[in-house]
């Protein structure tokens, strides 16, 4: 049965393409982000964010899609350091992989395309936030090689 599993799994991730988000893709994004977040997002507000956001070189909105499906995203920002020979880290937000496909390498897929990303503008890490109550998130982030610190995060206000 595992043998079984894992060669679907293998199936499914090689059927996954990686690329960048782009407007057309804010319905498909949205669906993923309510499965984060539990809240929707306009799509049409999504389209112009990410259309704002292309020509933006620090920002990478990585998406996976089986086919014309997106099943899976993750956000990585460049954000720059005033230490570490005043190179940059990066920010990782927005990292959601479809329930029907976890497990199956799509957030190694995506976390590895942010890690290149990271490298190749020299960044000294990576960082990112997980609510304290996401068990599974956490374990999947020590397996691609996180590690847990001590983190504080402060909600300014409540969405709408």
């Amino acid at each position: 049965m595992l043998q079984l599993r894992k060669a679907a799994s293998t199936t499914m991730l090689n059927s996954i393409e990686l690329r960048s988000a782009v407007p057309a893709d804010a319905s498909s994004l949205a669906e993923l982000l309510l499965e984060l977040t539990g809240t929707d997002t306009d799509p049409a507000a999504l389209a112009e964010r990410l259309d704002r956001m292309a020509g933006n070189d620090s920002i990478r909105v990585a998406v996976a899609s089986d086919g014309e499906r997106l099943v899976g995203t993750a956000m990585g920002i460049l954000c720059p350091d005033l230490v570490c020979g005043l190179r940059p880290y990066l920010l990782i937000e927005n990292v959601v992989v479809s329930a029907h496909c976890r497990g199956g390498g799509v957030g190694r897929k995506l976390m590895a395309d942010l890690e290149s990303f990271a490298n190749a503008h020299q960044c000294t890490y990576m960082i990112l936030v997980s609510g304290a109550h996401r068990s599974e998130a956490h374990a999947f982030y020590e397996s691609v090689g996180f590690r847990r610190e001590a983190g504080f995060k402060k909600k300014l206000r409540p969405l709408a």
